[in-house]
């Protein structure tokens, strides 16, 4: 046995010297070093005195169920802990697996989403791509990407950019699809509101009265049609070009 598993050993001992049966797992030193796991169900034996005569164990190896335990929770714990949001499904969009992300971002129990059809999720197709158009694509071509918006349990409208992919088993049989989406609700706003503040610099650029030129490394950006009039140059051969264009 491992050193450190003997008191925990000691104890189950204790137990069956005080007449109680038990089931439980055990590490396990193999002849060649290596480590093995067994499930043991021992039974004490007593005698016809009704002392404590020893023990009757049965073990399992149950070593590969512990690795692939060991492996998944490795898996789930790399899961939670990435920003993106992480949904596995069935291959008619049952989910069958979130990670923390999704929770956070939707604000809905684990226990909410397992189970519930990814068709039943609150979407806007005017903004984002349906769910049906995007269960259709990703059985159809094996892969998707496009922007989804989804509404949290809030009420607040969420844009994510969304990748869905086949799973296929060993043989490349389709057994489920999985979509990872990135949440870029704050950075859309950010080139919106850009957006706009460009628009509005336009507006003003176009009805100045005076000439405006932006000059950044000494280099036209941005010329108004005011500073167009006054030099004689189109927009077009302003930009671009050195401010030196324009001195003789």
């Amino acid at each position: 046995m491992f050193e450190e598993d003997l008191e925990g050993h000691a104890q189950e001992m204790s137990r069956r010297t005080r007449g109680e049966s038990g089931r439980y797992e055990r590490r396990f030193r193999h002849q060649n070093g290596c480590e093995r796991w067994m499930a043991v169900s021992a039974t004490p034996i007593i005698d016809a005195a009704g002392q404590f005569a020893g023990s009757f164990a049965m073990l399992m190896d149950v070593t590969e169920r512990r690795q692939a335990e060991e492996k998944l929770l490795l898996q789930a714990l790399v899961l939670d802990q990435i920003h993106d949001c992480v949904t596995v499904t069935d291959l008619e969009g049952v989910v069958t697996y979130v990670n923390d992300a999704v929770v956070t971002t939707l604000g809905l129990p684990r226990e909410e989403l397992i189970g519930r059809s990814v068709r039943e999720y609150s979407e806007d197709p005017e903004r984002g791509a349906p769910q049906a158009e995007i269960i259709e694509r990703t059985l159809q071509d094996g892969e998707w990407r496009g922007e989804v918006v989804n509404i949290t349990a809030g009420g607040d409208a969420v844009l994510l950019d969304c990748r869905t992919r086949l799973v296929r088993d060993l043989s490349g049989k389709p057994i489920a699809m999985c979509g990872i989406s990135t949440d870029i609700t704050d950075r859309k706003r950010a080139e919106e509101a850009l957006r706009q503040s460009e628009e509005r610099l336009q507006s003003i650029l176009r009805v100045a009265p005076v000439g405006i030129g932006v000059v950044h490394g000494r280099v036209f950006r941005e010329a108004n049609p005011r500073v167009c009039q006054m030099t004689g140059y189109s927009r077009e051969e302003l930009i671009g070009q050195s401010a030196r264009i324009l001195y003789p």
